[in-house]
């Protein structure tokens, strides 16, 4: 899982820390088997 906040990756270790402002875009993304 890979999650971006307003096109900032974000580690897993700072997922508690950081904070959305209003109109924040926030992305998370998986990986998955296929093609």
């Amino acid at each position: 899982v890979a999650v971006a906040v307003d096109g900032e990756v974000v580690p897993r270790s700072r997922w508690q820390e950081v904070s959305i402002s209003d109109g924040g875009v926030v992305e998370i993304l998986t990986a998955a088997a296929g093609g």
